[in-house]
């Protein structure tokens, strides 16, 4: 029998992974990454203490919960000195626990990584693949958890060289499948359609960004401005016009805890909220905010279950459109596919103020890309950006985010 206060909240992160790096086809020794990292989170007498233990083991679990204790004045009460063990419970997504074949993988890593180099512009080529076994374990005085995963985590990359030298690269994350040799004709393609961009300083009055764009744009200006805080102190363009229609009809942004076999689903929060399905952007009105269990007690409102390493959402899709991307593209007159943008990080998210440099984009003229082209300016609200849209009926897995080419007329 378990012993111990539970009003105190442990969650303990076992992680085993073994990673290969090849430089060309030459696997180095494969390393392992073994660690465990336990976190306490409790509260009382209305005072809230947290600890990290990156070292587990009887004496230093003791030892933390001995400082929280004073830390807390949390008296005469007994704590775990062992983390126990909980029953897996049912989560509310399927997760299929694959056994990955490294050793086959590699195998099949390094032929085709031979393929590449047969490219004589191909200087280099390195891959990583990491595979991490996950167990993460959750225990309070009413949530019982156990969940393991395994991860697997491609990585391919190449140093180019032609008129410049550039890198490009394909990665994956997955729980279940993986195609290596789709991953490299995505490289390929990647290629192709980004090697020696030509400066322009054309005007086009057609933009595409690509799904890697516009869920860059969706975390910077959108998911930013959505915590409760920003809500509650109308400090962003968002929150001073928070249930009211901001963007284009056409902007559907669910979140999606429970989708299958991603390494993003989740059943709780790292602080024990549990998370649900919920419309973020409804036919371009702002709907939901994310609130942790401070804001919770601050605002006196319900948690979200989105305490993660920060505050975040799980799976995010995008609702598409209806139209092809190679029906868009024939349809541009004269327009720019935008593939990569520089100085986001610069841009005033609170105010809606996009200002970038496109560093990577295909020029379409007549419905035809003629060619790689870069140092485009691009200055624009975003909400006349996200207004007047068009949306692909083609998507792309960007991370957590599952989101179509967007389409702007300007």
């Amino acid at each position: 029998m378990v012993r111990g206060d539970k009003d105190v909240k442990y969650i303990l992160f076992q992680k085993e992974g073994t990673s290969i790096y090849l430089n060309d086809s030459k696997p180095d020794i494969p390393t392992s990454n073994n660690n465990t990292t336990l976190s306490i989170d409790l509260i009382k007498n209305n005072k809230r203490i947290k600890g990290n233990i990156e070292t587990v083991n009887t004496k230093t679990i003791t030892e933390k919960i001995e400082d929280l204790k004073s830390t807390s004045r949390y008296i005469n009460k007994p704590f775990f000195s062992e983390f126990p063990e909980v029953k897996k419970q049912t989560n509310d997504f399927k997760v299929d626990y694959t056994e990955f074949d490294l050793e086959r993988i590699t195998t099949e890593m390094i032929a085709l990584n031979k393929e590449l180099k047969e490219d004589k512009k191909i200087k280099k080529v390195t891959s990583t693949i990491n595979n991490s076994k996950i167990k993460k374990t959750q225990y309070s005085k009413e949530i019982e958890y156990g969940n393991i995963i395994n991860e697997l985590y491609l990585n391919i990359g190449v140093i180019y060289k032609d008129k410049d030298t550039s890198s490009h690269y394909v990665e994956r994350l997955t729980l279940k499948d993986y195609n290596l040799e789709d991953l490299h004709e995505k490289l390929k393609t990647n290629i192709k359609l980004e090697m020696n961009p030509t400066p322009s300083k054309e005007h086009y009055t057609e933009l595409i960004f690509t799904p890697k764009v516009f869920s860059q744009l969706i975390d910077h200006f959108i998911l930013e401005n959505l915590n409760i805080e920003d809500i509650k102190l109308h400090n962003n363009f968002i929150s001073k016009k928070f249930g009211q229609q901001i963007f284009d009809k056409k902007l559907n942004i669910i979140e999606d805890p429970f989708v299958d076999n991603s390494p993003y689903s989740e059943k709780y929060d790292y602080e024990f909220s549990r998370t649900s399905q919920k419309e973020i952007i409804k036919t371009g009105i702002p709907k939901s905010y994310f609130v942790d269990l401070d804001s919770s007690y601050k605002y006196k409102e319900e948690t979200t279950g989105n305490k993660f390493s920060e505050l975040e959402p799980t799976n995010l899709i995008i609702n598409p459109g209806t139209k092809k991307l190679d029906k868009i593209i024939s349809e541009t007159k004269k327009g720019i596919i935008i593939r990569d943008i520089i100085g986001l990080h610069t841009s005033n998210s609170k105010e809606g103020s996009l200002n970038v440099a496109v560093n990577i984009a295909n020029e379409i003229i007549d419905g035809k890309i003629k060619r790689n082209v870069k140092n485009i300016p691009l200055s624009i609200k975003i909400q006349d950006l996200f207004n007047g849209i068009e949306l692909s009926k083609d998507t792309e897995e960007e991370h957590n985010v599952i989101a179509p080419y967007l389409v702007k007329r300007i």
